[in-house]
């Protein structure tokens, strides 16, 4: 049985205890019920009384009923101090530890200035901004693909499958687990943001990236069947000036995908309510 139910039943039957003896006492008082008629009192007989012993002190329903012991809390496990923060110059053994569990690639970790990294990122972010320059070696292996049908270029959808990679394994990490380490990590952001010239605490710019990120992701246009693009030089361009004109961030997430954005929108939705 539920403690909860154990206690409700009790609280029930003490309330129906107290109701039938408040009833009692007012239906007696207010003429409800015939008083109990007073016993006959005979003549009195001058005696020596005798000597009477002490009465016994009368229990009210609260002593007469045993104490109870409180149940006791089940002892909490001690936590284990946070681990000492090295320098911020000297932290990326420290930080690739952190994230040991989560097995992302190696060539992703065997980078350097982890924690100045991920802040200018965060700080990019929050402005709206692709940091190219730092997530240069994150740029799909896989060449764009693209339909061409006579002299007209159009988007390939299987192109969004080059990321599909990239988001399996950011929500494969336990949001809780993301949000430890991002605060156990604030100290040391915190230090390389004012390198930056940036005074904003790290928290608020993670929840203004979040805010940004699901704000364009949850207003992108939904792209035709068919995506004419041009080719002006090296790279492709949407022929359809609107969809050229987006920010970059708004055409990234496109050729991402809706399946993918959707399941970043909700991993993100995660992380912000933890924080």
């Amino acid at each position: 049985m539920r403690i909860s139910f154990l206690i409700a039943g009790v609280c029930l039957a003490i309330a129906v205890i107290l109701a039938v003896n408040y009833w009692t006492e007012f239906s007696q008082w207010a003429g409800f019920a015939e008083p109990a008629p007073a016993p006959a009192v005979p003549a009195p007989v001058e005696t020596t009384p005798a000597p009477q012993p002490d009465p016994e002190p009368v229990l009210s329903n609260r002593e007469m009923t045993p104490a109870r012991p409180l149940e006791e809390p089940m002892p909490r496990e001690a936590e284990a101090p946070a681990p000492a923060l090295p320098e911020l110059a000297e932290s990326d053994e420290f930080v690739r530890g952190q994230l040991q569990a989560w097995r992302l690639p190696e060539f992703w970790l065997a980078r350097q200035d982890l924690v100045a990294r991920g802040t200018s990122v965060l700080a990019n972010a929050a402005a709206g901004r692709i940091p190219h320059r730092q997530l240069g070696y994150l740029v799909p292996a896989e060449r764009f693909p693209v339909a061409r049908v006579g002299d007209q270029y159009f988007l390939d959808s299987r192109g969004q499958q080059r990321y599909n990679g990239y988001v399996n394994m950011l929500t494969a990490v336990p949001a809780e687990q993301a949000v430890a380490v991002f605060e156990l990590l604030t100290p040391l952001m915190e230090e390389a943001l004012g390198q930056l010239g940036e005074r904003r605490p790290p928290r608020e710019l993670l929840l203004r990236a979040i805010d940004t990120v699901q704000l364009r992701a949850r207003g992108l246009p939904r792209l035709p069947a068919e995506v004419e693009l041009v080719r002006p030089n090296v790279n492709f361009a949407y022929a359809d000036p609107e969809l050229e004109a987006l920010p970059d961030m708004d055409k990234l997430m496109l050729r991402m995908g809706h399946e993918n954005i959707s399941r970043l929108d909700r991993y993100l939705s995660e992380i912000k309510d933890l924080l």
